[in-house]
């Protein structure tokens, strides 16, 4: 279930790209309303999903235990969503087929926050010389040719 309300958001995502200064739930709303969709309709069966992803299991671990009841609710939500998101996905690709719809191109490229930083770092361990020094295995008795410290640094 949660791998599922974590893919209806990356749909509307990808659909809907955030203009300057908007939120992802706000550009969603506009999308889907420039396909005709009512506030009722986005609010009730499209934004849910954007608003649980990171709080169901499935952007960040979770490890809370639902009420039955609660749990009832979400698998119907995600069902009766999966019917929504299927004629939305129609929609859009009749509207394309006919000419009277694009998808927003992309336009920003560049790694989100501090992705590159990340890559650095990384680009900077690899080089560093423990791990360079790091052990050897062989291949026959996938025991270590050297020995294996507890210490990280070295």
């Amino acid at each position: 279930m949660s791998e599922v309300i974590l893919n209806y958001s990356k749909i509307l995502e990808v659909l809907f790209p955030q203009l300057k200064n908007e939120g992802n739930r706000d550009a969603a709303r506009r999308g889907l309303a420039d396909l005709g969709y009512t506030p009722d309709e986005y609010e009730r069966c499209f934004i849910p999903a954007m608003s649980l992803r990171n709080d169901i299991d499935s952007g960040h671990v979770f490890l809370s235990v639902f009420k039955r009841e609660q749990l009832n609710v979400l698998h119907e939500y995600t069902e009766a969503a999966e019917g929504k998101f299927r004629h939305l996905l129609q929609t859009i690709m009749e509207n394309i087929e006919n000419q009277t719809y694009d998808v927003p191109p992309k336009t920003d490229f560049s790694p989100k926050n501090d992705v590159a930083a990340i890559i650095e770092k990384i680009a900077a361990w690899r080089s560093d010389e423990r791990l360079e020094n790091r052990p050897t295995f062989d291949i026959r008795s996938t025991r270590a040719t050297q020995p294996i410290s507890d210490d990280i640094d070295g």
